[in-house]
Protein backbone atom coordinates (compact mmCIF):
# COMPACT_ATOMS: atom_id res chain seq x y z
CA UNK A 1 0.00 0.00 0.00
CA UNK A 2 0.85 4.08 -0.62
CA UNK A 3 -0.39 6.27 1.91
CA UNK A 4 0.94 9.89 0.79
CA UNK A 5 0.36 13.34 0.42
CA UNK A 6 -2.16 13.60 3.24
CA UNK A 7 -2.85 17.60 4.21
CA UNK A 8 -2.69 16.01 8.27
CA UNK A 9 -1.49 12.31 9.78
CA UNK A 10 -1.04 9.59 7.14
CA UNK A 11 -2.86 6.87 9.38
CA UNK A 12 -4.33 7.71 12.67
CA UNK A 13 -5.30 4.79 15.10
CA UNK A 14 -7.49 5.44 18.12
CA UNK A 15 -9.51 4.56 21.00
CA UNK A 16 -8.98 0.90 20.94
CA UNK A 17 -8.39 0.67 17.05
CA UNK A 18 -5.84 -1.80 15.43
CA UNK A 19 -4.19 -1.28 11.72
CA UNK A 20 -1.97 -4.32 10.76
CA UNK A 21 0.55 -3.02 8.21
CA UNK A 22 2.42 -4.81 5.61
CA UNK A 23 5.48 -3.57 2.91
CA UNK A 24 3.64 -0.50 2.88
CA UNK A 25 5.01 2.99 1.93
CA UNK A 26 4.05 6.28 4.67
CA UNK A 27 5.66 8.93 3.35
CA UNK A 28 5.36 12.68 2.03
CA UNK A 29 2.25 13.85 4.83
CA UNK A 30 1.78 16.97 6.25
CA UNK A 31 1.62 15.27 10.08
CA UNK A 32 3.28 12.44 11.85
CA UNK A 33 2.93 8.98 9.22
CA UNK A 34 1.70 7.08 11.89
CA UNK A 35 -0.39 8.64 14.63
CA UNK A 36 -1.43 6.69 17.62
CA UNK A 37 -3.39 7.34 20.86
CA UNK A 38 -5.48 6.21 23.21
CA UNK A 39 -5.09 2.08 23.46
CA UNK A 40 -4.85 2.29 19.61
CA UNK A 41 -2.45 -0.05 18.00
CA UNK A 42 -0.22 -0.92 15.52
CA UNK A 43 1.43 -3.80 13.98
CA UNK A 44 3.77 -3.18 10.64
CA UNK A 45 6.03 -5.73 8.93
CA UNK A 46 8.78 -4.40 6.33
CA UNK A 47 6.99 -1.11 5.84
CA UNK A 48 9.19 2.32 5.15
CA UNK A 49 8.35 5.59 7.05
CA UNK A 50 9.92 8.52 5.56
CA UNK A 51 9.45 12.49 4.69
CA UNK A 52 6.45 12.62 6.69
CA UNK A 53 6.25 15.54 9.60
CA UNK A 54 7.11 13.12 12.49
CA UNK A 55 7.93 9.01 11.97
CA UNK A 56 5.65 7.58 14.44
CA UNK A 57 3.64 8.72 17.14
CA UNK A 58 2.73 7.14 20.35
CA UNK A 59 0.59 8.59 22.95
CA UNK A 60 -0.85 7.25 26.08
CA UNK A 61 -1.82 3.82 26.35
CA UNK A 62 -1.29 3.35 22.22
CA UNK A 63 1.39 0.16 21.18
CA UNK A 64 3.30 -0.31 18.01
CA UNK A 65 4.76 -3.50 16.80
CA UNK A 66 7.40 -3.09 14.15
CA UNK A 67 9.10 -5.64 12.36
CA UNK A 68 11.73 -4.64 9.54
CA UNK A 69 10.52 -1.46 9.08
CA UNK A 70 12.64 1.67 7.59
CA UNK A 71 11.98 4.63 9.90
CA UNK A 72 12.40 8.40 9.10
CA UNK A 73 11.19 11.84 10.93
CA UNK A 74 11.51 13.93 8.08
CA UNK A 75 10.86 17.07 9.75
CA UNK A 76 10.37 16.18 13.04
CA UNK A 77 11.42 13.04 15.11
CA UNK A 78 11.34 9.57 13.73
CA UNK A 79 9.60 8.18 16.68
CA UNK A 80 8.00 9.57 19.76
CA UNK A 81 7.10 7.50 22.58
CA UNK A 82 4.90 9.66 25.36
CA UNK A 83 3.23 8.31 28.63
CA UNK A 84 2.05 4.69 28.76
CA UNK A 85 2.81 4.03 25.27
CA UNK A 86 4.89 0.89 24.64
CA UNK A 87 6.72 0.49 21.32
CA UNK A 88 8.57 -2.82 20.12
CA UNK A 89 11.08 -2.66 17.30
CA UNK A 90 12.75 -5.68 16.03
CA UNK A 91 15.14 -4.93 13.20
CA UNK A 92 14.16 -1.87 12.28
CA UNK A 93 16.03 1.13 10.89
CA UNK A 94 15.54 4.42 12.49
CA UNK A 95 16.87 7.71 11.36
CA UNK A 96 16.30 10.66 13.19
CA UNK A 97 15.09 11.83 17.37
CA UNK A 98 13.62 9.44 19.50
CA UNK A 99 12.48 10.55 22.04
CA UNK A 100 10.77 8.23 24.68
CA UNK A 101 10.09 7.28 27.99
CA UNK A 102 12.16 4.92 30.04
CA UNK A 103 9.57 2.30 29.65
CA UNK A 104 9.82 3.24 25.96
CA UNK A 105 13.10 2.56 25.54
CA UNK A 106 13.14 -0.84 26.68
CA UNK A 107 11.24 -1.97 23.02
CA UNK A 108 13.13 0.13 21.14
CA UNK A 109 17.08 -1.02 22.75
CA UNK A 110 17.98 -4.26 21.29
CA UNK A 111 20.95 -5.11 19.22
CA UNK A 112 18.74 -5.84 15.80
CA UNK A 113 17.92 -2.50 15.62
CA UNK A 114 19.92 0.03 13.93
CA UNK A 115 19.89 3.84 15.24
CA UNK A 116 20.93 7.12 13.76
CA UNK A 117 21.28 10.23 14.43
CA UNK A 118 20.84 12.82 11.90
CA UNK A 119 23.90 15.80 12.06
CA UNK A 120 21.00 18.57 12.70
CA UNK A 121 18.49 17.37 14.95
CA UNK A 122 15.05 17.73 14.48
CA UNK A 123 12.39 19.28 16.88
CA UNK A 124 8.18 18.79 17.58
CA UNK A 125 6.51 20.78 14.94
CA UNK A 126 4.69 23.86 16.18
CA UNK A 127 1.04 23.94 17.25
CA UNK A 128 -0.64 24.87 14.08
CA UNK A 129 -2.19 22.98 11.50
CA UNK A 130 -3.12 19.19 12.74
CA UNK A 131 -0.25 19.86 15.74
CA UNK A 132 -2.84 22.23 16.61
CA UNK A 133 -4.71 21.35 20.38
CA UNK A 134 -8.93 21.68 19.80
CA UNK A 135 -10.59 20.59 22.57
CA UNK A 136 -13.43 18.99 20.47
CA UNK A 137 -13.33 14.86 20.94
CA UNK A 138 -15.31 13.86 17.79
CA UNK A 139 -13.11 15.68 15.47
CA UNK A 140 -9.80 15.42 17.17
CA UNK A 141 -7.63 13.07 19.37
CA UNK A 142 -6.86 14.75 22.55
Amino acid sequence: CHINGNLEEGVVVMDQGHAELAECHIRDNKGPGIDLSESGSVTMHGCWVKDNVGGIFLWDMSKAIMQKVHLNGGQSHALLADSDSRPRLRNCVVEGVIQATEVGWGGIRNSGNELYELEDPTVLPAEEGCFKFEADKYTRKQ
